[in-house]
């Protein structure tokens, strides 16, 4: 294939104000906008426009309407479906800022560390819409994720903290965890780490986490700042604050997914007596839950975690 090599960007869009301001923000900060494919899952009213992308040929959309959402796992797998074979894909969420040449940036992080099977991810910077892009480009200071403690239905709550001598880095470091609004990584990902559409929302990140290690990717946080994210949105829509859905809607039943969802999780890690069978959504036999766990300093049937995996210290390669 002539020209650079393609980006597949995956987006689970859920009655979001910021979709197209983001789409508008990746395309006009890439270095090579024409490497540019959207993948979006786009849960809306039946009135919203992606205005100028709407006709636009990189942007390929699964339409629903918002209140027949069945989570976030299952958006997610949609976006995946979406894939044409692009050598990278990036995943974001619907509400995102971008550096100039931000894909010439991962692209160039990525072939530095060897190419194959290496996935970039981190907790992005923080940006809020309206305010000044310079103000939000004083938020350099990159960050590796690090776990805090186990929620009592089995997640680890995971904390960004920040890189202090990312000046004097040459290249990404070693990570332990993924985030579920950025990553960056090989575009077969795409297949061979399928969402799980049972998980409603809660433990996506630890899932990707575990399975993408197991299937043999190196997980590695950047060490220059590239994209931004819109924290907290509390007054956004979510499924579990929009009290207009329909009697009996798919949203309607979020509670009793996001229970099914998160037993499902705990019994693939082996946190729950009765194991599961998750098939295509489960884990990789290339490598074993427990050196995943001694990888990252955790134990998930203990529900232990390590003082080096609390302070983010850099994991060594096994």
């Amino acid at each position: 294939m002539s020209g650079p090599p393609r980006i597949f960007v995956q987006i689970a869009a859920y009655r979001d104000a910021e979709l197209v301001p983001t789409l508008r923000d990746c395309v006009a900060r890439a270095a090579e906008p024409g490497r540019l494919r959207f993948g979006i899952c786009w849960q809306c009213d039946a009135g919203d426009s992606l205005a100028e992308f709407g006709d636009d040929s990189r942007v390929r959309t699964w339409r629903v309407a918002w209140h027949a959402s069945r989570g976030l796992g299952w958006a997610r797998s949609i976006c995946q479906r979406l894939w044409r074979g692009e050598e990278y894909t990036l995943q974001l969420d619907a509400h995102h800022r971008f550096v100039d040449g931000w894909d010439e940036i991962l692209v160039g992080m990525h072939r530095d560390l060897g190419g194959d099977r290496v996935l970039l991810t981190t907790y992005a910077g923080a940006y809020r819409p309206g305010e000044p892009r310079e103000e939000m480009l004083r938020a350099t200071v990159p960050s590796r994720i690090t776990a805090q403690s186990f929620r009592d239905y089995g997640t680890i709550v995971l904390v960004p903290r920040p890189i202090d001598d990312y000046r004097d880095r040459t290249r990404p470091l070693l990570a332990r965890f993924v985030c579920g609004h950025f990553y960056f990584t090989d575009g077969v990902h795409c297949v061979e780490c399928r969402y799980d559409p049972g998980l409603y929302f809660l433990g996506d990140e630890l899932s990707l986490s575990v399975r993408s290690w197991c299937l043999g990717y190196g997980l590695y946080h950047p060490h220059r700042q590239v994209i931004f994210h819109y924290f907290l949105r509390e007054s956004e829509s979510k499924p579990w604050t929009d009290t207009d859905a329909p009697p009996g809607s798919e949203v309607s039943r979020w509670g009793r997914r996001e229970s099914e969802g998160l037993s499902r999780l705990r019994r693939m890690l082996g946190m729950e007596a009765q194991g599961v069978d998750s098939g295509r959504y489960g884990l990789s036999k290339r490598r074993s839950l427990s050196a995943y766990e001694r990888y990252a300093g955790v134990d998930f049937s203990r529900r232990w975690i390590s003082e080096e995996a609390r302070e983010g210290v850099e994991p060594r390669l096994p």
